[in-house]
């Protein structure tokens, strides 16, 4: 006998297929915005530039973070922040989303 457990069917399978259509976007995503990843993957104290990275998703892999690299930047010169948001579990990776405002270098740390 099966349970119910209170919610119709059809709001099961949306909510589903919202999270399935999300991470396909976040995946595809992170493919596409994916050109300073080995820029920031070579660890701590590399300089990018800003405004290479000025809007994306930094998707680096689990081995990768075990080692103790950080994905946040320190910036300078005309550089006013990096603005991050949440954190993503994408299959093997984590994926975060940045938007950079000016250009300039940053400075992993």
């Amino acid at each position: 006998m099966r349970r119910d457990s209170g919610k119709p069917r059809w709001a099961k399978r949306a909510i589903v297929a919202a999270l399935l259509f999300a991470t396909a976007i976040v995946g595809g995503c992170a493919m596409i915005h994916s050109t300073s990843i080995s820029d920031m993957a070579k660890g701590p104290g590399h300089r990018i530039r800003a405004e290479d990275t000025a809007h994306g998703f930094f998707m680096i892999s689990m081995p990768e973070l075990d080692a103790g690299i950080r994905l946040r930047a320190q910036c300078a010169g005309t550089v006013t922040g990096v603005e991050t948001t949440t954190w993503m579990r994408n299959w093997f990776f984590l994926v975060q989303h940045y938007h950079q405002e000016t250009s300039g270098w940053c400075q992993t740390n």
